[in-house]
């Protein structure tokens, strides 16, 4: 995991605790959603590192991998993408 110690959009080192999200899909893991004080992004740190992202990907029900919209969220997202 590394630390992700500015914001990605404007690189304000002040941000704080938004959320945790659990990952239902495919770790079952907790990450914390930090949220920059000066624009507002939200971003995840720390976040898995390049050698293991890929891993959170490789579902079958990984949303952008299913071909057919199977319920109204899934159409939305095909709809937009």
């Amino acid at each position: 995991m590394e630390t992700v110690a500015n914001c990605p959009v404007c690189a304000s080192e002040k941000h704080q605790l938004a959320f945790k999200a659990k990952d239902q899909t495919v770790s079952n893991e907790q990450f914390s959603v930090q949220r920059c004080s000066e624009c507002g992004f939200l971003f995840t740190s720390p976040r898995p590192d390049q050698s293991r992202i890929g891993a959170y990907y490789i579902s079958d029900n990984y949303i952008s991998h299913i071909e057919n919209a199977q319920g109204f969220k899934d159409r939305i997202y095909h709809w937009v993408r």
